[in-house]
């Protein structure tokens, strides 16, 4: 078999993560931390793994410490939690894995669960003498729970379970606070002390299994909220760091030269790391101490451009780098429908955005029969296969958790991109439906060829007379969502609720050229009556696109073009004080349940 020309095997040696154990050889740069973990593992009740999203988190598991941990005889069990309403609670769930462990492959993990049914607890389950696990010492288990920042992106969200899911979500760190403590949990402590003899049954002595907990390090805040009842959250923590200008190295060039082949140089090899790492060929690769996770997705599109040449290379070479390596990500992104009919691509796209992630910027797991069910409903032809064509392409993740298949956004390096897209499309509608109004505006005054009756010009300046631009910092740093852009929507949704006539600005210079940003924003700000400045910080609203507007507003209220004009600005944690001059003297909101609504009589007044 012709290796270098067969696209099921040669995608594999430039396979993007996340890497599992069946494709562990592929698998390289992350020595080290394999190494790192395994030690703080095998030593400590728990572990926190946490880093950037996208630094290969789920790869270092999966690819690297559960095969080192097999082979030091110990049970890794990897979960991912299932945050869906009709989901078993938490703790169950984690009961359900560890029992499939425990009694191995073709085993009966339903008696197993049936026999702890006495033990409602994790700790239990470990510490009783004669119900416990089997070879407990000697292989002891590993409870992995892989993306732990779900526990706050989806189990605390607001709903209407939410009370039940965020009790749910209170157990399971009480009952891993007790495992981990090795602490009998508080209903034992109370039977312990009215008959002492019940503690008999029990080992108090250390126990070998092993927690390890990964998340996010953005969620850390919200997981030491836990401290004080689970201290080892803080004594053993490994924080993931993007790869050095060696490892990247090393996990671009190794994957391609597994079974005697060569798919790229040492040199092209640092090409794209350099590439990756936008940093100059002077620059020693020792010295580069941080390359983006986005390296793994330009060698994936690299070897598909090599594949797609004719003739075939045999290898990626300079000039295949110099000519694909630019916009790569939005390229793949945009691939990734383009082969859809021209009717659905639309709407397959603003499924994926508007369903798979959520107004906060994070991914969104859909149960597969939803998703064909709901794109069925909006007109999409085969959206079985539509799916499978998504997956294929890897925009998607298929994985299967409680008996129902999930899919996802395949890695979080494309969350920015898709809520930006997102974005853009929501404000080109809004723009479209501004310019349609203005254009019926424009048809009733030239009918009138000049002479329009009274009522029709009140009737026809209505749309105009309630034109409300909102003006805010939509994404961070990072291409996320700001708080700032939370509560833009909340104001938006208020005021067109009310039958107002709402502009939401939420393309950024950083997204579109100046010519584009500023010929949307002029447009709308000249057809605006009324500008509200959203500001969760002096910052964001001295940023150089927000002020423009606000800024251009209030010089237009000055001058004779806007005199009925009028500004108000909405704040949320932070002092009036702190506003820029101009907005000082306008009205001001501090954002609170009532806000919303006073801020509209002020706008009827």
């Amino acid at each position: 078999m012709d290796h270098y020309g067969t696209r099921s095997i040669t995608d594999q040696l430039l396979l993007r993560p996340p890497f599992t154990e069946e494709n562990q050889r592929y698998f390289f740069g992350r020595t080290a931390e394999v190494r790192d973990i395994f030690l703080r593992v095998r030593e400590n009740p728990l572990t926190v793994l946490c880093g950037q999203s996208g630094l290969g988190k789920t790869s270092l598991l999966r690819a690297g410490l559960i095969p080192k941990l097999r082979v030091e005889r110990f049970r890794p069990v990897h979960v991912r939690l299932d945050f869906t309403d009709y989901a078993v609670p938490l703790v169950d769930q984690i009961r359900a894995a560890l029992a499939a462990v425990c009694v191995g492959p073709g085993g009966d993990a339903a008696a197993v669960i049936e026999g702890w049914a006495p033990l409602p607890s994790l700790w239990e389950i470990c510490a009783h003498k004669t119900i416990r696990p089997l070879e407990l010492a000697d292989n002891p288990p590993v409870l992995i729970i892989d993306q732990f920042e779900e526990v706050f992106t989806l189990g605390e969200e607001w709903g209407p379970a939410s009370s039940a899911r965020r009790a749910d979500v209170v157990e399971l760190f009480t009952q891993i606070g007790d495992l981990v403590e090795n602490r009998a949990p508080a209903h034992l402590q109370t039977t312990f002390r009215h008959e002492p003899e019940r503690a008999l049954i029990y080992d108090f002595g250390p126990k070998t299994f092993r927690v390890v907990l990964s998340l996010r390090e953005d969620f850390l805040a919200q997981v030491e909220r836990w401290k004080d009842a689970i201290p080892s959250l803080t004594r053993n923590r490994i924080q993931l760091q993007l790869l050095s200008g060696p490892q990247a190295l090393e996990a671009v060039v190794r994957p391609g030269r597994i079974d005697g082949h060569n798919l790229l140089s040492d040199r092209v090899g640092e090409h794209i790391v350099r590439f990756v790492a936008q940093q100059p060929d002077d620059i020693p690769l020792e010295e580069i101490q941080a390359v983006p996770p986005l390296v793994s997705l330009v060698c994936e599109r690299l070897n598909t451009a090599r594949l797609e040449a004719k003739p075939l290379q045999d290898e990626i070479s300079d000039e295949l780098v110099k000519s694909q390596g630019t916009d790569i990500l939005q390229r793949f992104y945009d691939d990734s429908f383009a082969a859809f009919p021209e009717a659905q691509r639309e709407v397959v796209r603003e499924y994926v955005e508007d369903r798979m992630v959520t107004v906060g910027g994070h991914r969104n797991p859909v149960a597969r029969e939803d998703a064909i069910a709901e794109l069925a409903g909006q007109g999409v032809s085969e959206p079985d296969n539509v799916l499978n064509a998504l997956i294929a392409r890897r925009l998607l993740t298929a994985e299967r958790r409680g008996g129902i298949q999930r899919l996802e956004i395949t890695h979080d390096v494309l969350i920015p991109l898709i809520v930006r897209s997102r974005k853009e499309r929501q404000e080109r509608r809004h723009f479209e439906e501004a310019k349609r109004k203005q254009a019926e505006i424009e048809a009733l005054t030239a009918r009138g060829q000049g002479v329009v009756d009274e009522s029709e010009t009140v009737k026809s300046a209505e749309p105009i007379k309630n034109k409300i631009f909102v003006s805010f910092k939509s994404l961070d740093a990072n291409g996320l969502p700001t708080r700032d852009s939370e509560i833009a929507m909340e104001v938006y949704e208020f005021l067109t609720a009310k039958g107002l006539d709402v502009f939401l600005s939420t393309i950024t210079l950083e997204q579109l050229g100046v010519s584009d940003y500023t010929n949307a924003i002029d447009s709308a700000l000249d057809a605006a009556t009324v500008l509200v400045a959203i500001g969760t910080s002096v910052h964001h609203l001295n940023s150089k696109w927000v002020r423009y507007e606000w800024e251009s507003f209030a010089n237009d209220i000055r001058s004779p073009i806007k005199p009925n004009g009028r500004i108000f600005t909405y704040i949320e944690g932070m002092p009036q004080t702190a506003l820029p001059r101009t907005l000082r003297q306008t009205q001001t909101f501090v954002h609170s349940e009532r806000s919303l609504q006073r801020l509209f009589n002020f706008i009827n007044q």
